[in-house]
């Protein structure tokens, strides 16, 4: 049913709002009654905090568990008395986020490199370029020392073509580089 708005009394200026004000004087909808103050419904206790907390406490602890993981995955304990080199992986995709970890272990001071598909070694200061076994390419890490835990980890983004590759510990002796220790991995295509 539509209302007939109210007509404009004759002789008296146009004024828009007081027709507007009459229109709307016709229409008007009753309010609801106002309860009683201990009668009024409570508003539910937030609880957003809460869920940020537990977000939070989740991303934690799965930061904390992959840096645990991170730390040795290879699994390699301390020897001081053997140069060792282990991987924490038998096989990483090339080209991808997926890194190779690797642990060296031996005498505390001992300066090495660990290579990727590398024969020799070139070194200069503390800069060391793989001479490749196979193919065009191989990587290496810089020289570094072993410090009195007798144990190095450290990890390779792999750049290298699909295939089987030696992952190689070399000793450092001033330019020269010696081969002492090594194992393999399969690099795979993404």
């Amino acid at each position: 049913m539509t209302t007939k708005p109210p007509e404009e009394p004759a002789g008296q200026p146009h004024d828009p709002y007081q027709y507007g004000f009459d229109v709307a004087q016709r229409q008007r909808i009753p309010l609801p009654e106002i309860a009683e103050e201990g009668q009024r419904r409570r508003r539910p206790p937030r609880d957003t905090w809460k869920w940020v907390l537990g977000g939070l406490a989740v991303v934690t602890g799965v930061a904390i568990g992959r840096g645990v993981a991170a730390r040795n995955a290879t699994a390699l304990s301390a020897d001081c008395h053997r140069l060792r080199v282990a991987v924490g992986e038998k096989s990483v995709v090339s080209h991808s986020s997926h890194l190779l970890h690797w642990a060296v272990t031996g005498p505390a001071g001992t300066s090495y490199v660990v290579a990727l598909n590398a024969r020799s070694l070139s070194v200069s200061g503390d800069v060391a370029n793989a001479v490749p076994a196979v193919g065009a390419a191989g990587q290496a890490s810089r020289v570094q020392k072993l410090g009195h835990g007798c144990l190095a980890t450290g990890v390779f983004g792999v750049l290298l073509p699909p295939g089987r590759y030696d992952v190689t510990m070399f000793r450092v002796e001033d330019v020269t580089a010696i081969p002492v220790a090594h194992t393999s991995v399969t690099v795979t295509a993404s």
